[in-house]
């Protein structure tokens, strides 16, 4: 019996029943091809071939067993599975210590606390990249507040109010961060492509998450072009107008 990507790679189609494979000098009938089952953890399950167990030995030169595979009826029922076969290890051994039971729940158990892991740290640094980027709009907005600061005193003298100069300098910190996350979210898309091709693997971005980062960054705009807005339209029109 031979796996679906085993049959691929050795005829370059799946439909390789009555065949012959050599394994270790000897040749052997292929009567039929597994059913694809994906990859879990520890590697693909469709690139194996499965030969007789007393022939695997005579091969191989041993006569232990080393592994066992068993699978549970479903997913809700792993732990039992796993209890019921550690309770008949132990009644056939009478020796805990002369074998080892592992089940893919576990594995996945400690995948996900590493992957939360790194998501709280990826999520912190985002969170710097933010304050830095705000930082960054919010000087980008105090140095056009003082290089436009007579602009400001002649709009405010021909009957600017205070909520049309803030309304401006808001739409124009919203508009640089609108900007920068375009260029984030391409960037990103760009990235995701690259790693694909590299993993060969498929990756792709979910429209809710550029969505949010969009959204992040108006946030982000508007917070930290407050200050410089506010500050904007608190000036005195007769001062503006004598600011050089």
């Amino acid at each position: 019996m031979v796996g679906v990507d085993a049959a691929e790679n050795l005829y370059s189609t799946s439909n390789c029943i009555g065949n012959y494979v050599e394994i270790s000098g000897k040749q052997f009938l292929i009567i039929g091809v597994l059913t694809s089952e994906g990859s879990t953890t520890s590697g693909s399950k469709d690139d194996r071939i499965i030969i007789p167990f007393t022939t695997a030995q005579r091969l191989m030169k041993i006569k232990n067993i080393t592994n066992i595979y068993a699978a549970a009826d479903s997913s809700d029922t792993v732990d039992a599975a796993q209890y019921s076969l550690e309770s008949y290890l132990y009644s056939l051994t009478k020796d805990e210590d002369s074998y080892s039971v592992y089940s893919e729940s576990a594995v996945i158990s400690t995948m996900t606390s590493v992957s939360n892991t790194l998501s709280l740290m990826l999520g912190g640094i985002a969170c710097i990249s933010l304050l830095v980027g705000g930082i960054g709009i919010m000087n980008i907005m105090l140095v056009s507040v003082s290089e436009r600061t007579r602009e400001i005193g002649i709009r405010k003298s021909i009957g600017a109010r205070r909520h049309d100069i803030m309304t401006q300098f808001l739409i124009e910190a919203m508009t640089i961060s609108i900007l920068g996350g375009l260029l984030g979210v391409l960037t990103g898309l760009i990235g995701i492509e690259i790693v694909a091709v590299v993993m060969n693997s498929a990756l792709t971005m979910s429209a809710p998450v550029a969505l949010m980062a969009l959204l992040f960054s108006i946030a982000v705009g508007v917070i930290f072009g407050l200050y410089p807005a506010s500050k904007a339209s608190r000036l005195r029109p007769i001062d503006a107008l004598r600011y050089e």
